[in-house]
């Protein structure tokens, strides 16, 4: 893993809380008609490209330090 994979995660974590809390910031990013975890929105709220972006979600699955929505209850 790389420094920066842990930022996205610090980020999808952050966005998570904002949307289970509806903050003033998630409403925001709603209006504003994008997809806050989009990786799009990631590479312009983070200033990573969408590949390294893409790539640390990848490792960040594999190495079995995140998961996706669907796997919650896998582990």
């Amino acid at each position: 893993m790389k420094s920066q994979d842990i930022l996205i995660l610090l980020k999808l974590v952050s966005l998570q809380e904002q949307e289970e809390h509806r903050e003033d910031e998630w409403l925001q990013l709603e209006s504003q008609g994008g997809d806050p975890y989009s990786v799009r929105n990631l590479e312009a709220s983070l200033g990573i490209s969408k590949t390294e972006i893409s790539q640390a979600i990848k490792r960040s699955i594999s190495s079995g330090i995140a998961s996706k929505d669907g796997d919650l209850n896998a582990h």
